[in-house]
């Protein structure tokens, strides 16, 4: 695998889940370009990244939503939620 930045990783990872909704994790680390053996040390770093940075997104006409990027370990899958923002 080409060395990248981390943060640059996180952010084709969000775009990738983003426009999917959600994924497998296998075909996530193909997506991304990760070996197995990498992506075991790689996901953990994912994860945890991912459970601090939350984005705000502007929904439609001020409103306004949190966008989280979420690893359900039992069902080995990433997904997006989007929680509404209430003022």
């Amino acid at each position: 695998m080409v060395k990248r930045e981390f943060t640059s990783l996180c952010n084709e990872l969000r775009d990738i889940i983003v426009e999917r909704k959600q994924i497998k994790d296998v075909f996530l680390m193909a997506e991304l370009g990760f070996s197995p053996e990498t992506w075991r040390h790689w996901r953990t770093q994912f994860v945890e990244w991912f459970k601090e940075m939350h984005v705000k997104k502007e929904e439609d006409n001020e409103k306004f939503v949190k966008e989280e990027i979420l690893y359900d370990k039992k069902q080995k899958l990433w997904y997006v939620k989007e929680t509404p923002i209430t003022n």
